[in-house]
Order: C-alpha cells, then structure tokens, then sequence
C-alpha cells in the first residue's frame, strides 16, 4: 500500500522512513509531487493543522495521506511557541533563527522554568473518509546553548535530564526511540497495517 507523508521536511521524512522500516507500506514523499502545495497551517491546533494536512493531500492524489504538526511547548512560555513552532522567528525563520529567539525568551530563566515538551499529533485519512489521529509526547528542558549536530528544528536545545543529553546528541535510532513523532508513529502502526491488510483481500 501506497502513502503520502504530507511533508517537505527532509529530516522529518527521514525519520518516517526509518520508523516505518519493514512495514507493509511503499512511503511517497511530497518531493515527487511538485504540484502539490500544502495549505496554509492556521489551524488553532495541533491537531487541527495535521488534518489540514493530510486532508488536503489526500483529497489532491486520492491516496492515503499521513501527516504530522509538531511543535515546542515551553510552560513558562504560555506554551510558546507551540503551532507556531517553525515560524517562532518570522514566516520564513531558519532553525538557527528559531533557536536563538527561544534562548533570548528563556534566558536567565531557573531549571524550573525551562521545562519543556515536544509534542506530535498524527492524522491519517484516506480518500474513503475514513481519519485516524495518534498524538505522542516527550518531556525535557531547555539549555542555555545549542548541542549537537543531529536532529533538525529545535533538537540542539532540548535536554533529556535523565540522558544528560539534547535530541541533537542522540543516534537516530535513540532518537525515535523516545521521541514525540517515533511514539505516534508507533501508536498508529497497527492502524497502517490493518489498511494495508484490506488493500490485499
């Protein structure tokens, strides 16, 4: 069974590619299909962003169509920058750009004050009207500098305490082992397989 990842982000379809490794599915990248256009994410949510997403892709190619909105939640941030996570800096911010907006917001902040969570919401749908939505979190802290030259995003400044280490220090395979998108990925697999089981009755 075909899919789309509803996505341009390389490293983001990396990881797809590598936690869905020996499941019964063949992953199309967005990459293929130039004359697809993803709408515009202004939903109030991360949910509602993943169904935009996905909805869209899938209505365009009448495949089935995964997509993920994920995000950086700071507590004491209100939650920043949330949805707004790729775009904290200005529409067009880079990575680096991102990064050193968080760090200005938390600097001189306690350890207390720079926890932080990542979190991933899953939207599957299919051209039948069927959606599914898998959500994954993983907790951790910011640092007061970048570490690591793994990972993509915010991964250079986001602790894991118990590993002493960022998300950008890990291997990838440590990496979607405990991260935010390997536990959806993980919780909507059964799903996947079950679809893929139908396609071959």
């Amino acid at each position: 069974m075909e899919i789309v990842i509803a996505t341009h982000n390389q490293g983001k379809m990396a990881e797809f590619e590598r936690l869905m490794k020996g499941w019964p599915v063949h992953l199309r990248s967005l990459r293929e299909f130039d004359s697809v256009k993803l709408p515009p994410e202004d939903g109030e949510s991360f949910k509602d962003n993943a169904l935009i997403k996905a909805r869209a892709v899938c209505s365009i190619l009448g495949m089935p169509a995964l997509a993920d909105d994920s995000g950086l939640v700071v507590h004491s941030l209100n939650d920043e920058p949330g949805i707004y996570s790729a775009r904290y800096a200005g529409p067009n911010a880079t990575s680096a750009e991102n990064i050193t907006k968080l760090l200005e917001k938390v600097h001189g902040k306690s350890d207390k004050d720079r926890l932080a969570s990542f979190f991933c919401v899953m939207a599957l749908v299919c051209p039948d009207g069927r959606e599914w939505i898998r959500t994954g979190q993983c907790d951790g802290l910011i640092t007061s500098a970048p570490s690591g030259d793994k990972g993509f995003g915010y991964d250079p400044v986001f602790l894991i305490p118990e590993y002493h280490l960022t998300m950008a220090q890990l291997s990838p395979e440590f990496k979607d082992a405990i991260s935010h998108r390997g536990k959806a990925v993980r919780d909507i697999q059964s799903v996947i397989v079950d679809l893929a089981r139908e396609k071959v009755q």
